[in-house]
């Protein structure tokens, strides 16, 4: 069976936004649309029945769901779509959806049923802890700049994040911008980093090109810039977004939901990046056709 691309909705605008951006993706991999959204309980033991402005939690649910599929038919009406009401934890609940799943879509803020939970914060405790790339979508779903972007440092996870990002530009019609950063503190090794900066500079160069090789050859179709940058790769990174469509980030491996795995520069990216930041697990499952 053919894994869904999974987004979830909660009434949000950036929700809203990561559904279009799930929907252009299921089309663009022929995949389909698997629209949820989560019930969370109000309380230990008690499930989300009550109402919301004077509708029955579960009714609004499914309007949300509904209204949701309205809007990925004004744009890819022969899309094929599923959606379900799911009730529980929604961390866990996206987790187990993310078992079954190609990709994993949620807004960047989003209203967390009663709880005023930012679904952002969803985002952050997915990424890196389940097996499929989780894609946090802000802002109005619109293509400006035709390029995707994506962070590197020779790690097994930047080689999963490369995987992804060469398949999405392809995919997407983008060229790719790859980045790789170095940086000493200037006020330990000042000497050093004016003797041997432009020689470390030119070193790291050269191993990120040979890095990328495989990659050129797989996708001779997609336009690759390799940047080095001196710098921190967060504030690297968060520039270059405001350029782009998409930046790709690796994460260092598994963990329970909840637990602190995340790396810094994924942490600090899905927060201050201007366009949505798909986060790529180091041991990303390959998806099934």
């Amino acid at each position: 069976m053919t894994e869904p691309i999974v987004a979830c909705v909660d009434g949000s605008r950036s929700a809203m936004s990561a559904a279009l951006w799930a929907a252009d993706d299921a089309a663009l991999s022929g995949r389909p649309l698997r629209l949820v959204h989560v019930a969370e309980p109000l309380l230990q033991g008690v499930t989300a029945t009550v109402v919301r402005d004077g509708t029955a939690y579960s009714e609004w649910g499914a309007a949300l769901l509904d209204e949701a599929v309205t809007l990925v038919r004004s744009r890819h009406d022969g899309l094929a779509i599923t959606t379900e009401l799911l009730h529980g934890d929604v961390a866990p609940s996206l987790s187990e959806e993310a078992t079954r799943a190609a990709a994993l879509v949620v807004g960047s803020r989003g209203l967390g049923g009663f709880t005023g939970l930012v679904l952002g914060s969803v985002g952050v405790k997915l990424a890196g802890h389940v097996d499929v790339p989780v894609i946090v979508v802000r802002g109005p779903h619109v293509l400006l700049h035709r390029e995707i972007v994506v962070g590197v440092d020779m790690s097994e996870a930047s080689r999963a994040a490369l995987d992804y990002a060469f398949a999405m530009a392809e995919r997407r019609g983008c060229a790719l911008r790859v980045i790789r950063t170095w940086y000493v503190p200037p006020s330990k090794y000042e000497l050093a980093l004016q003797l041997y900066g432009e020689q470390v500079a030119e070193t790291e160069g050269k191993m990120l090109h040979e890095m990328l090789g495989p990659w050129r050859e797989a996708h001779p179709g997609v336009p690759v810039t390799a940047s080095m940058i001196y710098g921190h790769p967060v504030g690297a990174l968060c520039d270059a977004s405001a350029h782009a469509d998409l930046v790709v980030v690796g994460s260092r491996g598994r963990g329970t939901i909840g637990s602190a795995l995340l790396g810094s520069v994924s942490h600090g990216v899905l927060h201050h990046a201007s366009c949505p930041v798909a986060v790529v697990s180091a041991h990303r499952r390959p998806a099934s056709r």
